[in-house]
């Protein structure tokens, strides 16, 4: 991966700074040339304005033709100018240091337009234009070509245009050496950008590993607490199925039928029907379901269903009181207030005998209370740690409590005893939903 995009960045700041130099040393070098021109040309302006009513009066005299030889002499020497033409608005040549072509009219062209409106042209060359140089050697082989205006004092009107070649050659080897530097400067500044993104993408590459093998090392120890986890569902699994499993077939294989008649048929088939039912949950639980859980439908129905089922296994009554006014929860409450029914009236049974038992259930703040009340245990009874808080009921309160609801336990005058609970309509993660 870091090959990958220290490649890519290599790639892409290569191409960057490539544009960047390009822009950059055109730019200079045209800045250069320019500068090294307008001084030239400047002089030259400043030296040939003497000449302005000359040049607009029209063909010079030999006495002016004298004096600007004599001046084209002097600037060749000191600033190595070797050619200077002097042209008129009209395209006529009112003087050349070459004296074959002075007099002759030739063409306008583009740079001698733009000297005639009023522009310094300055431009670096290794030919000359056909025309008036046809025939002319140049004696180096760069040189800067320059226009420049030559205005009329006073009146700021253009009355002719100095067109010279200066010798380049010292200046195009500076050019040369400084284009040369500066791609030395863009290439190091290059490298050190790569450097410090190969720093940067090294340690990022560094980071991402540490954290991938964290990962790795978390997810193989999820795996393995997941395996260890089905490793002890399967044997809990095999301990249910071997130990309840086989305890309830025994059970349901030792009970004879009673003769017809006899009282005691109706609760040898209640045991029975309640025996079929404790294998089947067994059996529910080993394939990954449960019967036990409330039927999907409303909150009283569901109430009532599960009050039912327990009249019918235990034979005994149970008052339901239902306040007409009830708001329905959502399902998970639903099925923590059924499971509270069951386990409340599972304890009333089997600490209280059955006896009184009663359901009520009614609108609390922000919710629903629901109590399961029984007569109480005889006075005499031994004290028994599991009336105070059975399994069954630690389990219940944990998850009742997860929802956001209370449990209380209650004992009343007359040894009656009131387990009582609270719930919201709607659990946390159902609001979170």
């Amino acid at each position: 991966m870091l090959r990958k995009y220290l490649s890519a960045g290599v790639m892409i700041l290569m191409i960057g700074m490539a544009c960047l130099g390009i822009w950059f040393v055109s730019r200079l070098s045209r800045t250069i040339e320019a500068e090294v021109g307008y001084r030239a040309g400047n002089l030259l302006e400043t030296t040939l304005a003497q000449y302005a009513d000359d040049f607009a009066a029209g063909p010079l005299t030999p006495a002016i033709r004298a004096r600007l030889d004599a001046h084209f002499q002097q600037i060749s020497r000191s600033i190595g100018v070797f050619d200077m033409i002097v042209w008129a608005p009209t395209g006529q040549v009112l003087y050349a240091a070459r004296d074959d072509i002075t007099g002759q009219v030739f063409p306008i062209g583009s740079q001698l337009q733009e000297a005639m409106a009023g522009q310094v042209s300055v431009e670096i060359n290794d030919n000359l234009h056909a025309g008036p140089s046809a025939g002319f050697a140049a004696p180096h082989a760069k040189f800067f070509e320059i226009y420049v205006p030559i205005r009329l004092a006073g009146e700021n009107r253009i009355v002719a245009v100095a067109e010279y070649y200066q010798e380049a050659v010292e200046a195009s080897k500076v050019l040369t050496r400084i284009r040369w530097q500066m791609w030395a400067a863009i290439i190091t500044v290059g490298v050190f950008f790569i450097l410090v993104l190969y720093f940067l993408l090294r340690q990022g590459d560094a980071v991402l590993s540490r954290q991938r093998s964290e990962f790795g090392n978390r997810l193989t120890g999820l795996a393995r607490q997941q395996k260890r986890q089905e490793n002890r569902l399967t044997q809990l699994h095999a301990d249910i199925h071997d130990g309840i499993g086989q305890l309830l077939t025994v059970a349901l294989l030792r009970m004879k039928p009673a003769p017809d008649g006899d009282p005691a048929d109706r609760d040898e088939r209640a045991v029975r029907t309640i025996l079929e039912e404790a294998m089947n949950e067994v059996q529910a639980l080993l394939s990954g379901t449960s019967q036990s859980q409330p039927p999907d439908m409303p909150l009283a129905q569901a109430i009532g269903a599960v009050v039912a089922d327990h009249i019918r296994r235990t034979g005994t009554g149970v008052d339901l009181v239902l306040d007409p006014d009830l708001a329905e929860p959502s399902p998970p409450i639903r099925t923590a207030v059924c499971r509270f029914v069951r386990e409340g009236l599972h304890n009333a049974f089997k600490h209280a005998g059955g006896t009184d038992q009663q359901v009520i259930v009614r609108p609390a703040q922000a919710g629903l209370e629901v109590s399961v009340i029984d007569g109480g245990r005889p006075p005499t009874a031994p004290a028994d740690p599991a009336l105070h808080e059975p399994v069954g009921l630690a389990t219940l309160r944990r998850r009742i409590e997860h929802l956001g609801g209370t449990v209380g336990l209650v004992r009343h005058a007359g040894a009656r005893t009131q387990l009582r609970a609270t719930f919201p309509l709607f659990s946390a993660e159902t609001l979170d939903a």
